[in-house]
């Protein structure tokens, strides 16, 4: 108690005062700077007692409960070169950190220290610290363009992506900069997107395009207000996403659908091209009723058998063009081509059309017409007969006995529209329910392609729904399995009054050719027995001679037993193809050595320039689309000399190679330019004539010419040999004679090695094709105004 008594003695009385009354803490150090005094402040701090503190080093503060925090030296230093001034220093207290702020004064011989705890002080000070580090850090991790702003369109900072983004090192390069700095063109936009955020209150959305170093960039983005705690807007918050790529891949993708869906358009038409399957029975139909109009005998039969007939020719243009899904999936009314026509008439030759297959499953037929109904109506003829004549199809293709009804009533839904309500009723096999809502759909099959119940591609019946639908009305059904089918549909009624009638045309058949020892020897091979008939009768009414085979084996093993002068095949055969056929026979001329190789063509139910390829390629000489007609047998046949004898196997052209001497070979004023009778009796009917001139004019002879003389500008003798050839075929078909013996002379003068004429006899084929076709344009003017 001496020495304490005496210590606080030697302190001065206002600061042995000062240390009873003050709250801070306050310690008096002596010269060595141990602890000399200190209040109940430092002591009630540190948790210690006036004897663990008294006369121990003013170090020994820090080193309390284990943990060593030693004093720091520079604070030792700072606090020798100083009479006074301010440290801060950190210790424990009960395992927690605290903070002192110590104030110093050196007075005589000691030191005093008043400290002041700022714990909280400092804490708040780190956490703000630690706050905007962590602002920092998180912004630096935000996706996207992270940046904010103050109200004066000055940017206060931004995450690492945007600097990257604008193509900047720091954030110093950033940091001060507005929009008329980084995007000059887009600043004016931008900043009305700002003060829509700030005068609104609200965050907004948008997309953005901005050109950034020369290239375009599409952005998503966000910009919302950036508030204060007294709710006052200081600024915009805003973050935008690169969305580039993203546009590339849409513009990309956009690409693709349309190349997937050009794809999807090339499958579905060549789907409907591949009628291989309809065309067979086709040729049937078609020929049969032609045997028929000739043989009829009275003229109400011919005239029926020519209906039909029509309505077959009318089915083939029908699989050459609008038989397509996709036309059908894209047709308008537009394309609607509204005519009248006598009603009955239309589902009469419907009937006749499919009478033959309905005999042949012994179905009986019941047609109906409300006699309420006006005999001529006004809407699309072929549209509608379409949609009948799939119905009936396939009413027959699903019913085995029994009978099939058309049926056609008149309805009302108001007193002022009327309608008619035609049905397809069957008492065939039914539809199961389940698949009654699919029927329409496009490629459905009620039987999978691979059971081959029935064949089929799963066009018709939505061909069917879209041409109804365009029509102006609806189609439904109702089957029960086992008991039949019935389809029904509605169109608007039109009435109308008859139509002019065109008078007749009269149609005249190629005269038979004379059966002689010498005719020709032909080989038909074709696996359908109705189209073999049919082939096998115009043969025989052509004055020809043939054997028959079914089926490519046979028909190869005939080929190499039979002296044949053509061999006309089926592509699509069973076993070996038409085309595999043609193949083999083609090595076995090679290996025996043959001079002059078989005739042979090709009838194929595949439309398109591919086919062909592959078939000449094979080594035909041609291709027929089915079915094979009259006429197209006999321009095969007048082609060629059917062989006398097998030393004499060279096929010859319509008259002489080459004249015998040069100076006939420009004297072609005797020739005719146009011999229209020749052609109608070899063709068989003036309107098909018409059609022939009129592409041999518009296309064959301008696209021919062209080629031709670009061939000459390259010198090039064989391109032209080649090209005459071709010619040559139309003007023989056209019986344009003038222009066939022009090719044929140049031809014949390529081929025989000859060149001194060459150039002459080009000059004089460039002449006659323009003098042919100005007599074909003028024949088809004045064929124009007779009709007319």
């Amino acid at each position: 108690m001496g020495k304490e008594a005496t210590l606080k003695s030697s302190l001065h009385p206002q600061l042995q005062a000062f240390l009873l009354l003050s709250e801070d803490c306050i310690i008096v150090l002596d010269a060595d700077y141990c602890i000399l005094e200190f209040n109940e402040a430092i002591t009630s701090f540190l948790g210690w007692k006036d004897k663990e503190m008294r006369g121990q080093p003013f170090a020994s503060i820090y080193f309390q409960q284990g943990k060593k925090i030693p004093f720091p030296f520079f604070q030792y230093e700072f606090i020798l070169q100083n009479e006074q001034g301010e440290f801060e220093c950190m210790l424990y207290k009960n395992n927690i950190k605290r903070y002192l702020t110590w104030k110093f004064k050196r007075q005589s011989n000691q030191l005093i220290l008043l400290g002041k705890d700022n714990t909280d002080t400092k804490r708040l000070a780190l956490q703000h610290v630690t706050i905007f580090d962590q602002i920092k850090k998180i912004s630096a991790c935000v996706p996207g363009n992270f940046y904010w702003k103050n109200k004066d369109e000055e940017y206060l900072g931004c995450n690492k992506i945007l600097l990257k983004t604008l193509g900047l090192n720091s954030m110093n390069d950033f940091v001060g900069k507005t929009d008329h700095d980084l995007w000059p063109e887009h600043a004016e936009e931008l900043k009305k997107n700002d003060q829509q955020v700030i005068k609104g209150k609200k965050p907004i959305f948008f997309e953005e395009t901005v050109t950034l170093n020369g290239k375009k960039m599409y952005f998503t983005v966000i910009k919302m207000p950036l508030i204060d705690d007294e709710g006052n807007i200081i600024g915009i918050l805003g973050n935008s996403s690169d969305i580039t790529e993203l546009k590339r891949t849409q513009a990309d993708l956009k690409i693709a659908k349309e190349t997937a869906e050009k794809a999807s358009q090339a499958k579905t038409e060549f789907l409907a091209n591949m009628s291989h399957d309809i065309r067979t029975p086709l040729t049937g139909i078609i020929g049969m009723t032609k045997m028929l109009e000739e043989t009829a005998r009275s003229e109400e039969e011919r005239q029926y058998a020519s209906w039909v007939n029509e309505s077959g020719e009318q089915l083939l243009k029908l699989l050459n063009g609008v038989l397509d899904v996709v036309s059908a999936d894209d047709m308008k009314e537009d394309d609607l081509y509204l005519e009248s026509f006598y009603l009955k008439d239309c589902l009469d030759d419907l009937y006749q059309l499919e009478r033959p297959a309905m005999m042949q499953k012994n179905i009986s037929f019941q047609l109906k017409i409300d006699p309420n109904i006006p005999e001529y109506i006004r809407t699309d003829r072929f549209k509608l007969s379409r949609v009948l004549l799939n119905l009936l199809g396939n009413a027959i293709k699903f019913t085995d006995e029994g009978m099939i009804q058309l049926m056609v009533d008149l309805t009302s839904s108001d007193a002022q529209q009327k309608s008619l309500m035609f049905k397809v009723v069957d008492t065939g096999k039914g539809i199961p329910k389940e698949a009654q809502k699919k029927v329409f759909e496009r490629f459905y099959r009620i039987s999978p392609s691979y059971k081959n119940n029935h064949h089929g591609h799963g066009v018709g019946l939505h061909i069917v729904e879209k041409y109804v639908e365009l029509l102006g009305g609806k189609i439904g059904i109702n089957s029960e399995e086992g008991k039949g089918t019935t389809f029904y549909f509605s169109i608007p009624l039109v009435s109308a009054v008859a139509p002019e009638i065109d008078e007749k045309k009269k149609i005249i058949s190629p005269p038979p050719v004379q059966r002689s020892s010498h005719s020709p020897y032909l080989l038909l091979v074709e696996d359908s027995i109705v189209a073999l008939k049919v082939l096998e009768r115009m043969v025989m009414k052509a004055g020809c001679r043939y054997l028959s085979a079914t089926s490519g084996e046979k028909g190869l093993l005939l080929a190499k037993t039979e002296p044949f002068d053509l061999i006309i095949t089926d592509i699509g055969l069973p076993g070996i193809s038409g085309n595999e056929m043609t193949r083999q026979i083609r090595d076995w001329e090679k290996q025996k050595g043959s001079a002059s190789p078989l005739l042979i063509y090709g009838l194929t139910g595949h439309a398109g320039q591919i086919a062909e390829a592959e078939s000449l390629d094979l080594g035909m000489n041609g291709l027929f689309t089915k079915p094979m007609t009259a006429i197209n047998l006999r321009i095969l046949l007048d082609s060629f000399q059917p062989r006398e004898n097998e030393a004499d196997k060279t096929i010859l052209v319509l008259g002489s190679d080459l004249p015998k001497t040069e100076e006939e070979l420009f004297a072609l004023n005797s020739f005719p330019l146009l011999d229209i009778e020749k052609g109608i009796a070899t063709l068989g009917s003036l309107t098909v004539l018409s059609e022939l001139l009129l592409t041999l004019s518009s296309e064959d002879l301008p696209h021919g010419e062209l080629a031709i003389r670009r061939a000459y500008i390259q010198s090039d003798w064989l391109k032209i040999e080649s090209l005459v050839h071709k010619l040559k075929s139309g003007a023989v078909y056209c019986c344009t004679t003038k222009l066939q013996y022009a090719c044929q002379y140049l031809e014949r003068y390529c081929k025989a090695g000859q060149s001194r004429l060459l150039e002459k006899l080009y000059y004089q084929l460039i002449q006659v094709i323009g003098e042919t076709k100005q007599a074909i344009n003028r024949w088809l003017e004045e064929r124009l105004l007779c009709v007319n």
